[in-house]
């Protein structure tokens, strides 16, 4: 990952473009991007059980063999918003000190449904404190600077900096996982740490992603960044993050598979 451009006020407040080389891009689909939307972890423990039902003597099941056959050879089909999704999750844990402790495609009953609330739920750490991370990530081809979808986002975190509800449905739902995690510990004291910096502090951050395959140019999130920073109360981190990619959006599913 290389720094394009960046304006930082902050350690929690600013902007940044950043790029990636296309070996380094294609690595990320191929291998934590797909493994995310695919839900490679839960596949294998199904596919363990279902090979021990297999096993069975005198076992047969035209259903459990197709299932098995399609959890082997599942191929990585999904639309292009949603490979930015898992790409910008995989960065901002592998980059900016995010921790995101579960693959949130397991919350939906539906794979194709979009998820309410944010995009990125989470905690980051800064300058060893724990906050509250909600964000939110679009991707665009659009040769418009900024595009479109700029928005959508800064109305999106605008609605996250201003509405209490909104933000205490999401301390809920983080609530709820502290007991169904298999890595609690190191979880709960994100958990722990986040919601007393929230409540007596009010500090939390904010996070747009942007994820790009056209050329650099910081107008794609400084004017954003400008308005949020202006409107986001001066105790929460606002920053906005643009990913540069050089591969075709239209070729991404292709590499992953």
């Amino acid at each position: 990952m290389n720094t394009e451009y960046e304006a930082i006020n902050s350690s929690t407040r600013g902007y940044q473009g950043v790029s990636f080389p296309d070996a380094e891009f294609e690595e990320y689909l191929r291998g934590p991007v797909k493994n995310k939307l695919n839900d490679q972890e839960t596949n294998k423990d199904l596919l363990d059980i279902l090979d021990v039902i297999k096993s069975d003597t005198g076992f047969k099941s035209d259903i459990l063999l197709a299932d098995i056959q399609s959890l082997v050879g599942s191929r990585a089909s999904f639309r292009t918003w949603e490979i930015g999704e898992a790409f910008a999750e995989e960065v901002l844990s592998n980059e900016f000190q995010c921790r995101f402790y579960w693959n949130a495609r397991r919350d939906s009953r539906n794979p194709n449904e979009n998820r309410a609330g944010a995009d990125l739920v989470g905690f980051i750490e800064s300058q060893n404190e724990v906050y509250f991370l909600f964000g939110e990530v679009k991707t665009s081809s659009e040769d418009r600077k900024p595009p479109t979808v700029m928005k959508s986002m800064e109305s999106q975190l605008k609605q996250l900096a201003e509405s209490q509800k909104v933000r205490l449905n999401l301390i809920k739902y983080l609530c709820s996982k502290k007991e169904s995690l298999s890595d609690g510990s190191s979880f709960k004291t994100d958990f722990n740490r986040a919601i007393r910096s929230y409540y007596k502090d009010e500090k939390m951050q904010l996070m747009g992603v942007l994820v790009r395959d056209t050329e650099v140019d910081k107008k794609d999130i400084s004017g954003s960044y400008n308005f949020l920073d202006k409107l986001v109360k001066d105790s929460y981190g606002i920053r906005l993050v643009a990913m540069y990619v050089s591969v075709p959006e239209q070729k991404w599913s292709t590499i992953m598979n």
